[in-house]
């Protein structure tokens, strides 16, 4: 979980160079630890909304080529150029 969020955090943070960034939106990738196959990496999808710096939305976490997923929300604050999210996992 800590690999995901510090992905979405350099994801986020690179494009807060852009003037007037708003993150809001759908986000996608993949997530493949150095040395592995694809057969061993993680689908994941932001769902985002950003409202007067108080970010939530939801992201979801898929095993390639399975039908395993989770779907974890997500609560944040943007503080200029500083993101910070955590996931919580409902169950």
């Amino acid at each position: 979980m800590k690999s995901i969020l510090l992905i979405f955090a350099l994801l986020v943070s690179s494009s807060l160079l852009a003037e007037d960034f708003n993150p809001s939106g759908t986000w996608q990738g993949v997530l493949m630890r150095k040395g592995t196959q694809m057969k061993d990496a993680v689908l994941i999808y932001f769902e985002l909304k950003v409202e007067d710096g108080n970010l939530s939305g939801y992201s979801r976490e898929e095993i390639f080529d399975a039908s395993n997923f989770s779907v974890k929300k997500l609560d944040g604050k943007m503080n200029g150029d500083q993101v910070d999210v955590r996931q919580i996992a409902e169950t």
